[in-house]
């Protein structure tokens, strides 16, 4: 856990981004399929190879050695390197596997993801309706469409509102990093 909150620094620095691309791709070297490192050499656009993270998740699932956050990571894998239907596809059949909370919200913005990268916006519009957990897809959703318009407008006052409010809704700790992070990020750090 502690290398990656060493990568979560180095990534926050902006003349350090080099920096973490090199030690996110020793951390995937060294284990490919720890989800944490996966995921924030995604999100964040680090300079990573992620195919072997893939062919080795893809051959542990094969031999049904996947943990569920790991089978996360998979998904997310796909979406990211195009493969949409593919993501979507996997989503649905792991869906009945999560059975805590945080995984099934994370789940949930992968599936939102997926539909909106299909552009299936009618079952996008169903499963939000349908689902049991329909206050974090609707936030999730939201939060797509609001950091769609923020990146456009080249203003993301609106996503640290938006954060803001998530955050005191649900006093959740993961909320509240997201909030600091986005802050931090666009110079706004009170």
């Amino acid at each position: 856990e502690v290398h990656i909150w060493c990568l979560a620094c180095i990534i926050n620095n902006p003349n350090t981004r080099e920096q973490a691309s090199e030690f996110c791709q020793k951390l995937l070297e060294i284990d490919p399929t720890y989800p944490p490192t996966i995921m924030w050499g995604i999100i964040y656009g680090l300079n990573v190879n992620l195919e072997p993270s893939r062919l080795k998740l893809e051959q542990l699932d094969n031999s049904n050695q996947l943990v569920p956050n790991q089978k996360l990571a998979l998904a997310e894998l796909y979406l990211f390197q195009k493969e949409a239907a593919k993501a979507k596809q996997y989503l649905e059949t792991i869906q009945t596997e999560l059975e805590d909370e945080p995984l099934q919200q994370l789940w949930s913005k992968l599936y939102v993801n997926t539909l909106l990268e299909l552009q299936e916006l009618e079952t996008l519009e169903v499963f939000i309706n349908e689902s049991q957990q329909q206050t974090a897809a609707s936030f999730n959703l939201e939060y797509l469409i609001e950091q769609d318009h923020a990146l456009k407008r080249q203003d993301l006052t609106q996503i640290n509102q938006l954060l803001r409010t998530r955050y005191e809704n649900t006093h959740d700790s993961i909320d509240l990093l997201f909030l600091c992070i986005s802050l931090y990020d666009n110079e706004q750090w009170e």
